[in-house]
């Protein structure tokens, strides 16, 4: 007598359902409730917001993009204290000149000051500790300094992509990582001392800073990536620490370097070094005790 192998294919596949539908019904019963949008009138701004277990986040557009001047963001919102400035919240707010944030504020959305031409300073609470998301304040032309908060870690992607006023940054202790392009054509900066904890710069992380003078890297820098200092024609001279690895390719192409010192030993063939990472012909390259 012939098999019925349809009904034996068929209780493998009929088991694997269930137990999908089941993991989808614990899935949707284990899921936060979802965020109530809602808003409120402070100081004659009207303010888009969503709670959510107590705590309130400014949602996109947070403000009208009509507002101008000085803008400082409700402490509590809803009755909630405001912890997140939420994606695309002050997204394309032109007239705004000045934000000032509540002590409480945690993270920074992406988008979230993306370009607000003419925003020229922004006070940050040192709250604040997650600013690794794309974009923040992405075409701040105006922007001439900005304090990072001390416990942030990171700074995200694009983060302060053509700031091109931004002179001066002051770095957090924490800081361990500077995310792709974050600081690129920030055409008016001159000089960094990176703080001494930061061990990654990603790659085009300063590319096109045309005015930056001077660098001064910690010891605990283990990577430079690709043409992370692209461009950056003002450079003259450079010292490289002992416990840096690795530097990518092209890290200081289209640089001004006359003289590189090597405290350490990076990776890769010494004699192909300035090759690599596209340092100008005629660039003394020092390594101390060889």
């Amino acid at each position: 007598m012939q098999k019925n192998h349809s009904t034996k294919h068929a209780l493998p596949l009929l088991q694997t359902a269930l137990a999908a539908a089941c993991a989808a019904l614990w899935l949707a019963a284990a899921a936060p409730r979802p965020a109530l949008a809602d808003h409120e009138v402070v100081d004659g701004i009207k303010w888009v917001y969503e709670t959510d277990d107590g705590k309130a986040s400014l949602g996109a557009m947070a403000v009208p993009r009509s507002t101008e001047g000085t803008v400082t963001v409700p402490a509590r919102l809803g009755g909630c204290p405001v912890e997140e400035i939420g994606d695309y919240a002050f997204y394309d707010c032109a007239r705004i000149t000045r934000i000032v944030l509540p002590k409480g504020v945690k993270r920074l959305g992406e988008h979230a000051f993306q370009n607000c031409t003419s925003l020229e300073s922004v006070e940050l609470p040192d709250s604040v500790d997650d600013m690794d998301g794309y974009y923040i304040f992405m075409d701040c032309t105006a922007l001439k300094s900005v304090t990072l908060p001390r416990k942030v870690a990171a700074v995200g992607a694009y983060a302060f992509f053509g700031c091109s006023a931004l002179e001066t940054v002051e770095w957090p202790a924490a800081l361990e990582e500077i995310g792709l392009s974050a600081f690129s054509h920030c055409r008016s900066l001159k000089e960094i001392h990176f703080p001494r904890k930061l061990d990654r710069i990603r790659p085009y992380a300063f590319c096109e800073c045309d005015s930056l003078r001077t660098l001064v890297f910690p010891e605990s820098l283990s990577v430079i990536q690709e043409s992370a200092f692209y461009s950056c024609r003002a450079l003259r001279e450079l010292v490289l620490p002992k416990n840096l690895e690795g530097i990518g390719d092209n890290a200081f192409l289209n640089t001004g370097l006359e003289r590189v010192t090597v405290l350490g030993n990076p990776e890769g063939d010494r004699t192909d070094w300035g090759r690599i990472w596209g340092l100008p012909k005629d660039c003394e390259l020092s390594v101390p005790g060889q």
